[in-house]
């Protein structure tokens, strides 16, 4: 029925999240919920699903992860997200935030593939880390998988060195327009990178809305 429904709204990425987000509203609102929410969840997921299911079809040739490091990569995923699993609150979201750039984003720089994980603010208003997932894509990561306890507050994401070797100069604008779409949902997007030009690395965050970072958590010339 939900297939069906969804149709209804037609097969372009608007009708799909259209159709997602009545459907998703409507159950929201019979299992007790409110129909806003469900809908907003619902429409983000299917606009994630259309924006990065054309994308990834199209950006085959372009992954430079390696995938016969899948299975270490695999292993350092699963240590890390047994951090994860034993983290305590953070004070903020940017703190949060920071705790990725320690402790992920060098996996994404030593396996040429992006890693991401949603963060949660806890009901005690603490901040918490969902997973940290990958697509073992050296440009792109969905982060659906990355949950915790909690309302998702914000999201991050690390670059491997893909888009150095592209030449990208990294500043306060270089957020894609996916990092600044996926943001709108949120309060932050936040982005680490590393610049090889020399070695530095970098965290940026960029307000929910907003196109261009506002600040800039690691780095001193940002």
């Amino acid at each position: 029925m939900w297939v069906s429904c969804v149709s209804a709204f037609g097969k372009t990425p608007v009708g799909r999240i259209v159709g997602s987000a009545m459907v998703g509203g409507t159950i929201s609102k019979l299992t007790g919920g409110k129909f806003a929410n469900g809908a907003l969840t619902s429409a983000f997921a299917a606009l994630l699903r259309a924006d990065w299911g054309d994308k990834s079809n199209k950006s085959v040739a372009n992954n430079k992860f390696n995938q016969n490091d899948k299975a270490a990569f695999d292993k350092d995923l699963e240590t890390l997200n047994h951090k994860v699993t034993r983290q305590q609150g953070f004070g903020s979201s940017d703190e949060a935030a920071e705790w990725l750039h320690d402790n992920a984003h060098d996996l994404s720089v030593k396996y040429n593939a992006e890693v991401g994980a949603k963060i949660y603010e806890q009901s005690d208003g603490t901040f918490a880390v969902g997973k940290v997932v990958t697509n073992y894509h050296s440009e792109r990561v969905s982060l659906g998988p990355s949950s915790w306890i909690g309302n998702v507050h914000s999201t991050w994401h690390s670059h491997g060195t893909s888009f150095v070797s592209k030449g990208y100069i990294y500043s306060f604008t270089n957020f894609s327009p996916q990092d600044v779409k996926t943001t709108n949902f949120y309060n932050f997007g936040y982005m680490s990178t590393t610049d090889i030009r020399p070695t530095k690395d970098y965290l940026f965050r960029i307000p929910g809305g907003g196109t261009n970072a506002d600040k800039c958590i690691v780095g001193s010339t940002c």
